[in-house]
């Protein structure tokens, strides 16, 4: 078996991204349920569900990583995904959360790019560099629905507001 290019240590922060983008990817999908269900927020979930959530398991994220560490002769390996049943008072709570969990991933990223610069591994540090601008847009939605929500409110006409016209804002 092949050692790989990736140091061990460095590969298994690879991995542990990996599993922070599917457990964001479940958190996301946990929120898009209760935004077409519980909120009635249909057009913003039907928005959000393949833009957003489905993002972060795709080469995007966590497939471009396991990807690179394939095309580096090192062997991927998932950690276990968390339930999805984080509860939410109003969408606000939920769009708060989801910037929350960005910026942690972003937090992983920085500490992974840290780490591959200082074992002189360049080729991980261009690869997580990739990775961190993927992600600037996806904070930039976050506080992009915190802001709308904060504008239209919370209340059951605020809510059918910010949905009727969320194609204006994200598309």
């Amino acid at each position: 078996m092949s050692k790989g290019l990736i140091d061990k240590k460095l590969n298994n922060q690879i991995n542990e991204l990996i599993g922070q983008c599917f457990a964001v990817n479940r958190m996301l999908d946990r929120g898009m349920s209760l935004l077409n269900v519980r909120w009635k927020m249909v057009k913003t979930a039907q928005i959000l569900h393949p833009k957003v959530a489905h993002a972060f398991p795709s080469a995007e994220f966590a497939d471009g990583l396991s990807d690179y560490q394939a095309q580096r002769s090192n062997e991927t390996v998932y950690p276990a995904t968390p339930i999805g049943d984080r509860e939410y008072d109003k969408p606000i709570d939920f769009f708060n959360d989801m910037l929350k969990e960005f910026l942690s991933l972003q937090d992983m990223l920085y500490d992974t790019y840290e780490a591959a610069n200082d074992i002189s591994d360049y080729t991980t540090k261009a690869v997580i560099s990739g990775i961190i601008k993927n992600l600037v847009k996806y904070t930039d939605i976050a506080q992009l629905l915190i802001d709308l929500a904060e504008n239209f409110g919370s209340d059951t006409m605020g809510i059918a507001l910010m949905d009727a016209s969320i194609d204006k804002y994200i598309n």
